[in-house]
């Protein structure tokens, strides 16, 4: 039964995606404390319970671009994102998807082991102190973006230096 609970607190924030386009503005902060809480325990738990699998190895990242993507919509919508800020929050993506696209062209994805890093985590944690200030109604510092930019196009230059070194 415990093996289970990692992947539930990632399903938990495909839920909470679903939520948080819906619920009024009063809730989005506790909204997000739980989805950030959510992944920074599944992973926690699925080593510690030794219940990781490749199921929840997708399954994480997948959460939590799901995730980003509703916050996005919303802040969009909302005003409180422009394009510019749209794309520091997407660099680490759009970074990953010309890396997937580079193993994909040089025959090297088979070969590939998907697993966390540095900059993805860093990444995703910048991501949500940027949804709860605007959650909060508080001005994101632009700094924040500028982080999120760099350690964005730092992501492949990780994967490929970490592949290199294994």
């Amino acid at each position: 039964m415990y093996r289970n609970l990692p992947n539930a607190l990632s399903l938990l924030r495909l839920i909470l995606s679903a939520v948080v386009l819906v619920v009024p503005q009063s809730f989005l902060f506790p909204l997000i404390c739980t989805a950030a809480m959510s992944d920074v325990l599944d992973g926690f738990l699925a080593r510690v319970l030794h219940a990781t699998s490749r199921f929840g190895t997708a399954l994480d990242p997948l959460a939590d671009k799901v995730f980003a993507i509703a916050c996005c919509c919303l802040f969009f919508m909302q005003g409180n994102l422009s394009p510019y800020t749209l794309l520091a929050l997407f660099s680490r993506d759009i970074s990953l998807f010309f890396f997937t696209l580079y193993l994909c062209l040089s025959g090297q994805w088979k070969t590939w082991t998907i697993r966390s890093f540095v900059c993805g985590k860093v990444s995703t944690s910048l991501q949500f102190i940027v949804f709860l200030c605007l959650a909060l109604a508080l001005p994101v510092p632009g700094f924040l973006y500028v982080a999120l930019l760099g350690f964005g196009i730092l992501s492949p230059l990780e994967l490929g230096f970490l592949r290199s070194w294994a």
